[in-house]
């Protein structure tokens, strides 16, 4: 799985791409740039969100990284295959 870089307000993400690219038209030609270089594989090379707050993605990656997750899927559904 690989890792990007986002940067949002003045903090760096390394964020894992697989959700993003998946669900996301946006994200997936974010990850572009105009040159067809591959944005977010270095610090320096960080694709920006610049109308969002750094807050406001650290509780939308929350929904990627809730270590919870998994039991609450199992609570929900009784099916542990689900995790």
């Amino acid at each position: 799985m690989q890792l990007r870089i986002s940067q949002v307000e003045n903090h760096l993400y390394r964020i894992h791409s697989h959700f993003f690219e998946r669900e996301s038209l946006f994200f997936r030609q974010k990850f572009q740039s105009a040159e067809g270089e591959e944005r977010g594989s270095s610090d320096n090379n960080a694709y920006t969100l610049d109308d969002v707050k750094s807050e406001d993605f650290a509780r939308f990656l929350w929904v990627f990284y809730n270590p919870y997750a998994c039991l609450i899927s199992f609570v929900w559904t009784g099916h542990p295959d689900m995790c």
